[in-house]
């Protein structure tokens, strides 16, 4: 009741944690004392959760949208938002070991899906420079075919007389 107060019920958030402006453990804690400290190192832990786990999906969006198959890693992404929830009811212990437990489990997995975005852009970057390759290749080719029908049309043919 003191943290949500009780009738005047707010949505939860992140903001209601350590000593910001609306954190509501600075009604009863300061930068001093071992509860504010407390609250101040949960919020740090669950903001960098949360940015990790952010950053992880930013670029498996961009792999997605850019056309590389992304999906596995994006299901396995839902499990650092999983242990963002779980920290965030951890927060409820009043201590940070619970929370900095679930956060290190999201940020591995975090980390991890990161990881595979990275691979999933470094892999586009190289289809499109093989592409590329290709693509040049090609076209020495066409160029190449075009050259040696334009020098055959120009020959004389055999028994006719020479153009004049």
């Amino acid at each position: 009741a003191t943290c949500h107060e009780n009738h005047a019920i707010q949505t939860p958030g992140d903001f209601m944690l350590g000593l910001g402006d609306k954190a509501v453990c600075s009604t009863c804690h300061t930068a001093g004392d071992k509860g504010g400290k407390t609250a101040v190192e949960m919020r740090m832990l669950i903001e960098s959760l949360g940015a990790e786990t952010d950053k992880a999906g930013a670029i498996l969006l961009q792999a997605d949208h850019a056309g590389v198959e992304v999906s596995q890693a994006q299901f396995d992404l839902n499990g650092a938002k999983d242990a963002l929830v779980k920290a965030r009811t951890a927060v409820h212990s009043y201590m940070v070991e619970p929370v900095k437990h679930e956060v290190e489990a999201g940020l591995a997995i975090s980390a991890k899906a990161y990881a595979r975005g990275v691979r999933a852009m470094d892999e586009l970057r190289l289809r499109r420079t093989w592409l590329g390759v290709v693509l040049v290749v090609i076209l020495a080719l066409i160029a190449g075919l075009v050259m040696k029908i334009r020098q055959t049309d120009r020959r004389p043919v055999a028994g006719s007389p020479p153009n004049h």
